[in-house]
């Protein structure tokens, strides 16, 4: 198997702020590399801390596996583990130098005005306890380096990439885009037609909206229709029942009044008949009929009875 060695690449302490101690320099990083690894706690990593003490058999691991072939493999597919590594080591390195900053400046913040002497105490048990800590993690990623360059990022011996592949990699390609450009033509055709679809549905829904609309108006006016002909025929039969009702008590009255006048006019008959006793029977009376009146009589009884 072939794989990446960590010659020359040395952790050591890395101490920021007002921490006593020397500062680690950064290891170079990829622009496109992500640091997303964890803790490796498999049973090789295991077997790895075991290996540890033979440097002998590491030593030549790491010459055998410097300069080989996997180089020129992991370049061809753009590829760098090493720097993929110094950018998690470098991450790492970042969030303990922040963490152990916001702890000493909380715990000055804590301690107050105590005074100069403890404050450099302070500072001094906080730097104690970052070395111990650096130095535990240290050996750990130091670990963790050499099993990912030994097992992760390994290529097999003989391990090539024919020609035969890049070209057909590369006719796939081609058939790809092909392919892409047909599927955007189609999809544009598609977004033609949605766009006249939608058009069409826009103005289908306007016209059934007036049609609403007009079926709401109509609907409007027959019941405006309604109420005014009900209220018609409701004034018109109050009307002729008030017309009958005051032609009815003109008729009353007049009859009261004729009725009055022909008590009269008996009553002169008999008054005559009783003065004058030999008067024509032959001639008929207002009594016995009409046929003998005057004609000043009949258009007077005409006028009385006229409505």
């Amino acid at each position: 198997m072939i794989g990446f060695s960590n010659s020359g690449v040395e952790r050591g302490n890395k101490q920021t702020g007002p921490l006593a101690g020397n500062k680690k320099a950064h290891y170079p990083k990829s622009k496109d590399s992500k640091p997303v690894l964890n803790r490796i706690e498999s049973k090789a990593f295991k077997d790895l801390q075991k290996r540890e003490h033979e440097p002998a058999l590491l030593h030549q691991q790491e010459s055998l596996m410097e300069g080989s072939k996997s180089e020129a493999v992991f370049e061809s597919l753009n590829l760098n583990p090493q720097l993929f590594i110094n950018e998690v080591l470098n991450t790492v390195d970042d969030m303990v130098d922040g963490a152990f900053e916001f702890y000493e400046q909380q715990a000055l913040t804590f301690l107050g005005n105590a005074g100069e002497d403890k404050s450099v105490e302070l500072k001094k048990g906080i730097s104690y306890i970052r070395n111990i800590i650096q130095s535990g993690l240290d050996k750990r990623l130091d670990m963790w380096e050499k099993y990912c360059l030994r097992h992760c990022f390994v290529v097999p011996e003989g391990f090539s990439l024919p020609k035969l592949q890049e070209s057909a990699g590369e006719s796939t390609m081609g058939q790809d885009s092909q392919c892409d450009g047909d599927l955007d033509s189609q999809l544009q055709s598609l977004r033609e037609k949605l766009f006249v679809v939608g058009n069409e549905g826009a103005e289908l829904y306007r016209e059934l909206q007036e049609l609403e609309t007009q079926s709401v108006l109509s609907k409007s006016c027959v019941m405006s229709l309604k109420e005014a002909s009900q209220l018609f025929e409701q004034n018109s039969v109050n009307d002729t029942v008030k017309e009958m009702a005051r032609t009815a008590s003109e008729l009353h009255v007049k009859m009261e009044k004729l009725k009055i006048k022909r008590m009269e006019e008996i009553g002169r008959y008999r008054t005559g008949r009783i003065y004058n006793p030999e008067r024509d029977e032959s001639l008929m009376d207002h009594i016995n009929g009409l046929c003998n009146a005057k004609l000043e009589d009949l258009q007077e009884f005409a006028a009385d009875l006229n409505i």
